[in-house]
């Protein structure tokens, strides 16, 4: 099986987008790390906090992060 690392926005993943399937998904990284000239991370602004919260509450992630067999892994860095 071929890994390809994909860096993209959550609207890109999205159903309406169509581009990537999630079907094979392993692992989400965020990268939290990142803080503007304002010190406001990823998680303070709220027109990046709640799209991204939003995204990673779907159904298809929500019921594998707990999944043993299909696991999905979600990282914060």
């Amino acid at each position: 099986m071929v890994r390809w690392p994909c860096l993209t926005l959550p609207r890109a993943l999205s159903p309406a987008a169509g581009a990537l399937s999630v079907e094979s998904l392993q692992r989400i990284v965020v990268d939290a790390s990142h803080v503007d000239q304002k010190k406001r991370g990823v998680m303070d602004m709220k027109d990046t906090m709640m799209p991204l919260a939003k995204w990673l509450a779907r159904r298809e992630f929500k019921d594998r992060y707990t999944d043993e067999e299909n696991p999905l892994a979600l990282i914060f860095y």
